[in-house]
């Protein structure tokens, strides 16, 4: 090289760095590719998994109207297994269809299926169980109107146990799946004949129920002038009993007023003459009512079947008050109405709605209000209060009915402390 001669001469250190760089994106898109790969293979596993369940599924019920009924039985119970209770979605929509199928036996197998089925989910973690059931009251909805008159009640007593568990893990503010359920359970509530003959051509009516050794097991919805709630948590026990005689809040049930006998046309429902209707002599068998002029005998004998005036008339006290704090006039105008046909007054029904739709001080101060009562029992009230959602109104009812000394408190809430999801309440408790 001569002077001011320029020629490029190679850094010898600008090679490694090079390659260094070169190096490092290739790993970075060598793990780019991997992760890639894993996450396209995680997913044609789940897919393969969800349509070979699907495609199981189509194979067991593409011939299963064609089969004996012991049959159809046996192969619903296989279907009910395809990935046991926490994957067997596929099926769910077939069995829940089952409960209308012509053939009472089958409808019976899906309904005890479905029973079966909401007992294995509390096992399954708080969300899926959850999930689980909303999937049953969306299914059950799809088939209200398809629903025979006389297996509305399975239906009802399947949609009213979701309800309450959905209650217990504290997942009971979705007011869509609550609107579908009150929307369900009217349908039910309004399909069927309010009036079905016997196998003699006798007509029974409100309140009374037929039982012959053929009749199917499931009855409907009684729409009863004193209601029976499902549950026992509140009405009748003795706590109650002594609560309703306070100034306060209690109001002495007048004697109701029986509904008018009625039988069905074709198309509307009609009142009965008074003269027209007779009492059979009754032993040991429930009381029936015939009614002259009966409609045709159907060729089945079927269990008596009742329209109900509201679709919470099915349900107990307490999830009628928790309707009181849905903020939908709607709703809130039926569990009142309900109340008062329960012949709640009107200060009752305003001490509930401000125990279950006020803010949490208020309720709270309501709370300590009421265990500092000494006119009337105001265990009944609390107890309403111990499965709330907030677990501050739970605290407070905890620490207030601690202080009853009640055996029957006490085993309440020892009950409710293995299903308390809170450890500081469950501590509580057992203390």
């Amino acid at each position: 090289m001569t002077p001011g001669e320029v020629e490029t001469i190679a850094n010898p250190f600008a090679g490694p760095l090079r390659n260094q760089r070169r190096g490092i994106r290739s790993a970075f898109v060598s793990a780019f590719k991997l992760v890639a790969l894993a996450c396209v293979a995680f997913a044609g596993v789940l897919a393969v998994q969800h349509y070979s369940r699907v495609w199981l599924v189509h194979r067991y019920t593409q011939d299963l109207n064609q089969l004996p009924t012991d049959q159809r039985i046996a192969r619903l119970l296989e279907l009910s297994t395809l990935g046991g209770p926490d994957q067997n979605d596929a099926a769910m929509p077939t069995i829940v269809a089952a409960l209308t199928d012509p053939e009472p036996p089958f409808a019976q197998a899906a309904w005890r299926i479905l029973q079966q089925a909401q007992d294995d989910w509390a096992l399954l973690s708080p969300s899926r169980s959850d999930q689980k059931h909303r999937q049953l009251i969306r299914l059950i909805g799809q088939q209200a109107d398809r629903v025979p008159a006389d297996r509305t009640a399975w239906a009802a007593g399947l949609v009213q146990t979701s309800l309450d568990a959905l209650r217990r893990s504290g997942k009971d503010d979705d007011l869509q799946i609550n609107r579908l359920a009150l929307n369900t359970l009217q349908r039910l509530n309004e399909s069927g004949a309010s009036a079905t003959t016997t196998g003699d051509g006798d007509t029974t009516v409100e309140g009374q129920i037929t039982q012959t050794a053929a009749a199917p097991t499931p009855l409907r919805i009684v729409g009863m002038s004193a209601p029976l709630p499902i549950g026992n948590d509140w009405a009748g026990n003795q706590d109650d009993a002594d609560a309703s005689t306070t100034d306060e809040f209690a109001n002495q049930p007048a004697p109701a007023s029986p509904r008018p006998i009625q039988i069905q046309d074709a198309t509307n429902l009609q009142a009965v003459a008074p003269d027209t209707v007779h009492l059979k002599p009754v032993g040991d068998t429930p009381q029936i009512v015939a009614v002259a002029k009966a409609a045709p005998p159907t060729p089945a004998v079927q269990p008596t079947s009742h329209l109900v005036q509201s679709p919470l008339e099915a349900m107990d006290i307490r999830t009628v008050v928790q309707f009181l704090a849905d903020p939908t006039p709607e709703t809130h105008d039926l569990a009142e109405a309900e109340l008062r046909r329960r012949q709640w007054s009107d200060s009752k029904i305003e001490l509930a709605d401000r125990l279950v739709s006020g803010s949490v001080s208020a309720r709270m101060e309501l709370i300590d209000w009421l265990g500092s009562q000494s006119k009337f029992d105001p265990r009944a009230w609390l107890l309403l209060l111990l499965d709330d959602t907030d677990a501050r109104i739970r605290h407070r009812v905890v620490s207030v009915l601690k202080t009853v000394n009640d055996p029957d408190v006490q085993d309440r809430l020892r009950k409710h402390a293995a299903g308390e999801s809170d450890p500081e309440i469950r501590s509580l408790i057992l203390q």
